[in-house]
């Protein structure tokens, strides 16, 4: 039982929201944009009291406030493993101004007085181990997407009214036009906050040259002993830093164990020696000799490590497990990144804070990757490390962690079947020579026996035999229509949050506006139409729900854009219509074209996913369903724009040939411009730039698609969207080409996620053309070994992150559905009689 969730959902205040992470406590006055914000941290054993405490003087005091809403959310926030700006923060406050977080903080701090917490680094903590920071920054989300770094960064307002970054550091900061909200003497007076100085530490026996990690437990750095010029790595674990009900084992606790360790395994020749550890204002140092060589990510980026000295790699982590394994130890959290390899083939283990002498030691760490997910996880033995020793095997052979997901009891295919599989297609791909794959497959087995110990082969003995494909062999069968129906009737029962949402989205995507197609309401809309017939009127009141929320929102980036915007949505509603013919969503349509041709002459970009001619397809595709002059006259007005851009583009890269943001978008626009209109102004020229990209994919079928980055693979960046222009707009001329096209992108499958935009659903909506059935089932394996059951029991994909799933249908599950379900380009259009 969640006493801590138990004790959230009982505290009733006047008005209450959750998503998945955070319950929201709205007690108070209207939320601020910005202001001081106060954040309480805790330790997982208190809480559940702390939260009792707190959440009381809120309610007296009526401030707003959110708390991570159950204890699994928390033991995920509390995660000496987390490098996010949420590390550590139980319960955020939003007081009304100054003069109440003042106020607020002073009596927080008799309140929590006797309680000991980790450290949030963003902010100004009270006093050595208080719950209680604050820092100054957003209440409301504000945000803006930085192109050159590729990411969201948080917004608030400077004193002036510009809108500047909301610094979200690894150290507390006051932006310069914002009064401090406590005196350094006020601290001391208050708080007690007087720190160690570091000048009688052995911290100055060192010279620092960098920080080579940051996580919730610390930092790793890279330095040099003063006096020898030895060259070192200091591990740092904060106090009270832990995700786990038993305070005997926090990060101090785990680094001490890798103490422990180097000094037992003093006589081995492949690990570091200790040098020595200290404490410093309740930091604990570990401090070792540094190993030379390349970490896992230095030799997976280069293509100089030849395949022999990748199995002499694994021969020597074989040597050592089962050394270590004889000697009554357990590696416990196996990966390959615990090892550095070098040039000679030989490597050294480092990261020994879960090693264990025990039998059978809890586990506290699980890394993604390397875990059978079907099994006991909560305690370790020796066959999950046969287990991470083959998926560390794999990962140096090809380069990566497998992605595969945990087993479909349901329909009775395992996690292991689901390795097998991904294993049988990697030597299909020629990634994984039969031999490897079978000894990987005969240490996975190993796995799975139940003898206490067994001597693991190497690698490098007799290659004579090898184990047959499981391949042909595979019995599973699932039913997609149905799996799809239970979903989307679910979401036709969803209630509409306050951000215009009834499903999480991805960082990016709840960026955008949520009636986009690529992730929000338009792309459901297109699955339920599809899928889910007969359920006009609730798709309407979603619809009308959403858009009533809508209108009260600020605007968006690229809002009336086609994969991100109105003119997505406007596809949805159109496609709805054509299936119902109810007149509210012809309005509803009306009402958007309407706006789109008002807004049209500020739009910047002109690309077809989130510019000018994205906007003019969706008008074609009304104009393909109702009679309407002005419309028609309006895109034979602006195509010739669109034809220009394309004409003098001048490409540099893949990506301005793509689809998204490329020429072959404005080409595929202008093709159905000539289909729509039968109008032929257009067609030499993109007859000529068929040829051309027809060229650039067999160009690229002599080098190979071995070496390219994964958004090359990709429909909106990559060839997967190259492929499909030619599908689209000359198939039948390039099918040979075609088809031999997408096996050989296929084996490059390990190197490419798994949704509609950016994975292999974007390989796979081109064999709705082509008919590559071979091809299909293929992927459609890789696709099922990506998949799992949520907590609805519903069958979802991973999205852009390998541990998460979206219901997206650019970047998530839907998408990929879609594709699976043999349906043809979501944006194909013909020419039909008007109503």
């Amino acid at each position: 039982m969640d006493l801590l969730n138990n004790a959230i959902t009982s505290f009733e205040p006047t008005a209450q929201e959750e998503n998945e992470t955070w319950v929201y406590y709205s007690i108070g006055k209207k939320l601020k944009k910005q202001g001081w914000k106060i954040h309480i941290s805790s330790q997982m054993t208190d809480a559940l009291i702390i939260f009792e405490k707190v959440s009381k003087l809120l309610l007296q005091e009526k401030c707003n406030f959110k708390v991570a809403k159950n204890s699994t959310v928390l033991a995920e926030i509390n995660s000496p493993r987390n490098d996010t700006s949420t590390a550590n923060k139980f319960i955020t406050i939003y007081p009304n101004n100054c003069k109440e977080a003042r106020h607020l903080i002073i009596k927080l701090n008799d309140l929590l007085k006797d309680y000991q917490a980790p450290q949030i680094m963003s902010d100004f903590q009270l006093g050595i181990n208080s719950p209680i920071h604050y820092r100054y920054g957003g209440f409301q989300a504000r945000r803006v997407f930085n192109q050159e770094k590729n990411k969201i960064i948080h917004m608030i307002e400077d004193d002036k009214g510009n809108l500047v970054e909301d610094v979200r550091g690894s150290t507390p900061y006051t932006p310069n036009w914002v009064v401090p909200l406590f005196s350094e003497e006020e601290k001391d007076y208050y708080f007690s906050n007087k720190k160690e100085t570091i000048y009688n530490s052995k911290l100055q026996n060192y010279h620092f040259i960098s920080i080579l990690k940051k996580t919730n437990r610390g930092n790793v750095y890279r330095a040099v002993k003063k006096d020898t010029e030895q060259p070192v790595i200091i591990k740092q674990a904060r106090p009270f830093v832990g995700n786990s009900n038993d305070e005997k084992w926090m990060a101090i606790n785990e680094l001490k164990n890798e103490k422990m360790m180097l000094q037992e395994f003093l006589d081995k020749s492949y690990t570091a020696n200790y040098v020595d550890d200290f404490y410093l204002e309740g930091n604990y140092f570990l401090v070792q000799t540094e190993i030379s060589g390349k970490n896992f990510f230095e030799i997976a980026l280069r293509n100089g490590v030849s395949t022999k000295q990748k199995e002499q790699y694994i021969q020597n982590i074989v040597q050592i497990i089962n050394e270590l394994h004889r000697e009554g130890y357990l590696l416990v959290d196996l990966s390959p990144t615990n090892f550095i390899y070098k040039e000679n083939g030989q490597v050294s283990l480092i990261d020994l804070e879960n090693i264990s002498n025990e039998k059978a030691p809890l586990r506290r760490v699980q890394t993604p990757g390397m875990l059978n997910q079907d099994t006991d996880l909560s305690i370790a033995n020796i066959q999950q490390d046969y287990f991470a020793l083959g998926m560390v095997a794999i990962a140096i052979l090809i380069g990566h962690v497998l992605p595969v997901s945990k087993g479909d009891g349901k329909l009775n295919l395992s996690s292991m079947q689901k390795v097998m599989l991904v294993i049988d297609l990697a030597v299909e791909s020629d990634d994984l020579t039969p031999y490897q794959s079978s000894w990987i497959k005969i240490v996975l087995k190993m796995s799975e026996s139940t003898q206490t110990s067994q001597n693991i082969p190497m690698l490098l003995e007799d290659r004579s035999e090898s184990l047959p494909s499981t391949l042909s062999n595979h019995s599973f069968s699932y039913d997609f229509h149905k799996e799809i129906i239970e979903i989307t009737n679910d979401l036709l029962n969803r209630t509409v949050d306050k951000h215009g949402r009834i499903a999480k989205s991805s960082e990016f995507g709840e960026f955008i506006s949520p009636l986009s197609i690529q992730h929000g309401l338009a792309g459901y809309i297109v699955m339920i139409n599809k899928f889910y017939h007969g359920r006009s009127e609730k798709i309407k009141n979603l619809i009308t729900q959403v858009n009533e929320v809508n209108n009260l929102l600020a605007p968006f980036e690229y809002e009336n854009s086609l994969l991100f915007g109105r003119s997505g949505y406007l596809w949805s509603l159109i496609t709805t219509f054509e299936t119902s013919t109810d007149p509210d969503y012809l309005f509803f349509c009306e009402q958007i074209v309407q706006n789109l041709m008002e807004q049209y002459k500020n739009e910047k970009c002109v690309d077809f996913a989130l510019g000018k001619a994205g906007i003019l397809l969706s008008l074609m595709k009304y104009s393909s369903v109702i009679e309407d002059v002005q419309v028609d006259l309006f895109i034979k007005e602006n195509i010739e724009e669109i034809f220009n851009s394309f004409s003098t583009i001048s490409v540099n890269n893949l990506m301005e040939y793509g689809f998204a943001h490329g020429k072959a978008g404005l080409a595929y626009v202008l093709n159905c411009y000539s289909r729509i209109y039968k109008d032929d102004i257009y067609d030499d020229a993109i007859n000529s730039f068929s040829d051309f990209i027809a060229d650039v994919i067999r160009k690229q079928l002599l080098t190979g698609f071995d070496k390219l980055k994964s958004l090359d693979y990709s429909w909106c960046e990559g060839f997967s969207g190259l492929i499909l222009y030619l599908c689209l707009v000359k198939q039948e001329k390039y099918q040979l080409l075609l088809i031999k096209a997408q096996n050989e992108l296929f084996k490059q499958h390990l190197n490419m996620g798994t949704s509609y935009c950016h994975g292999l659903a974007s390989l796979l909506q081109t064999i709705a053309y082509t008919e590559n059935k071979e091809l299909y089932n293929k992927i459609v394996i890789i696709l099922l070994t990506r998949s799992y059951r949520d907590s609805n029991d519903y069958l979802v994909f991973q999205s852009e992150c390998p541990s998460q799933s979206v219901f997206d249908f650019g970047t998530g599950t839907f998408g990929i559905y879609w594709t699976i379900l043999k349906e043809k380009f979501l944006f194909s259009l013909d020419r039909k009689s008007k109503r």
